[in-house]
């Protein structure tokens, strides 16, 4: 299983807009057909939606700008959110939130670009407790823990009651090999955003690195009911169920979500985590000799099992 070290890629969807003239010519003694006049009633009402749309856009606010921004942001619309967030600037210049808004969605395509609008940001105003969070986001993606750390301490500083400042400064911590230190606000973060499958997954990869796979399993059976096509989220669970030592269940799991050899790597992954070399070893030769794509991947894993076998450090295994 892989467990995301960055801000989440979104897809970025372009929208067409294709106008359709329809023309029409006769003599006012001939009687419309009704293909004809259907043809005319919808360029009318097209026209119509037309004249509405200029006066919506005359009339907008700000604040209007903003929201359809947001809105365009939660359906993949990126370049649609960004001309809403500029347009918005545009209106009123001396607004934080549509420069937030911006710096929000350049995390995931530029951290440095993101992190220069916050910075900026804060040198305007230290208060900012958004644009602290934004900071250590683009830092957490850029790998920069520690200054990550200070940034969403700070963030939380200004605004305790932040679910998103919570979650990083949680992701963040459980990146820094602080998971007891993690747990604390990703409990808090989940309570104030329950629904979140990003937070929940957090929180349970918190109690699995405190060592509470079962309250880990719990965590991450509510979020794959949630979300059963993200393999990320079942591979999790395998997991926790492989440290707690049930793995043909955890192998199930696995195999739900992914091929055989996927599968056989994913549960020496868990293996290796317990400590049991031997075991791990047996599953990654296992999937050597299946079908897939990940043979490097597998090969890497199994020298660091065979490393660990004899006593050495080994490498950072991978999962799927």
């Amino acid at each position: 299983m892989r467990m995301d070290r960055g801000v989440c890629q979104r897809i970025f969807a372009r929208w067409a807009t294709i106008a359709i003239v329809i023309a029409c010519s006769g003599c006012a003694s001939f009687k419309s057909s009704p293909l004809e006049k259907a043809r005319a009633d919808s360029l009318e009402k097209r026209q119509m939606a037309g004249r509405l749309e200029e006066t919506k856009e005359a009339t907008a606010t700000p604040e209007d700008k903003l929201a359809a921004g947001d809105r365009f942001h939660r359906e993949g619309r990126e370049a649609e959110a960004m001309q809403a967030y500029l347009a918005a600037i545009r209106m009123d210049p001396d607004s934080a939130q549509p420069k937030e808004r911006i710096g929000f969605v350049q995390l995931g395509n530029d951290p440095e670009r993101a992190e220069a609008i916050f910075a900026r940001l804060i040198e305007e105003d230290e208060s900012n407790g958004t644009a602290w969070r934004g900071v250590g986001l683009a830092q957490l993606s850029r790998g920069d823990l520690d200054a990550s750390h200070r940034s969403l301490v700070r963030s939380l500083e200004l605004a305790p009651d932040s679910a998103g400042a919570r979650y990083a400064l949680a992701s963040t911590l459980g990146l820094m090999g602080r998971p007891q230190e993690a747990l604390p606000h990703a409990v808090r973060a989940r309570e104030l955003r329950p629904h979140d499958t990003l937070v929940a997954n957090v929180l349970g990869m918190s109690y699995l690195l405190s060592g509470q796979p079962g309250k880990a399993e719990k965590v991450f059976r509510q979020v794959v009911q949630l979300m059963p096509q993200d393999a990320t989220y079942s591979n999790n669970l395998g997991l926790a169920l492989g440290v707690q030592g049930r793995h043909p269940e955890a192998y199930e799991v696995f195999l739900s979500v992914g091929g055989e050899q996927s599968a056989r790597n994913n549960l020496g992954y868990t293996y290796f985590l317990v400590g049991q070399y031997d075991k791990a070893i047996v599953e990654y030769e296992r999937a050597l000799g299946t079908p897939g794509d990940d043979d490097f991947t597998v090969l890497r894993n199994l020298n660091a099992a065979i490393d660990a076998a004899a006593g050495d450090s080994p490498a950072a295994p991978a999962a799927d």
